[in-house]
């Protein structure tokens, strides 16, 4: 079994990537934290996008994780180890104006934030 991850995977990009991957015959594991929601409100929210992935690409998993949670990476990492075939990173801090107000939000952490 080949595996791709990707993070970001609700986002315009990591689901680009997620369909790309899985039609290359990849099984593909999404991670997305659903931040946007968390800066910008519901409307903002990209969980439509992460569950429409989890019904039309049958080679997708979510895993619902913070990319600053080294430990729950780590133990994903562990669970694919040499079958990981590809890894793209294209989870982002969507807001330039959060950063500047919190940036502890978006600092490196070995806890989840939200």
């Amino acid at each position: 079994m080949s595996v791709a991850i990707v993070t970001g995977a609700a986002g315009l990009v990591g689901a680009a990537a997620v369909k790309l991957f899985a039609d290359r015959g990849l099984d593909v594991i999404g991670i997305d934290n659903d931040m946007r929601k968390v800066f910008f409100g519901e409307a903002a929210s990209t969980a439509w996008n992460r569950d429409r992935l989890k019904q039309t690409v049958a080679r997708y998993r979510h895993e619902e994780i913070d990319i600053r949670d080294r430990d729950r990476l780590n133990a994903l990492f562990a669970r694919y180890g040499r079958d990981i075939a590809v890894f793209l990173h294209a989870a982002a801090q969507p807001s330039h104006d959060w950063a500047a107000q919190d940036p502890f939000m978006v600092l490196p952490s070995t806890r989840t934030a939200h």
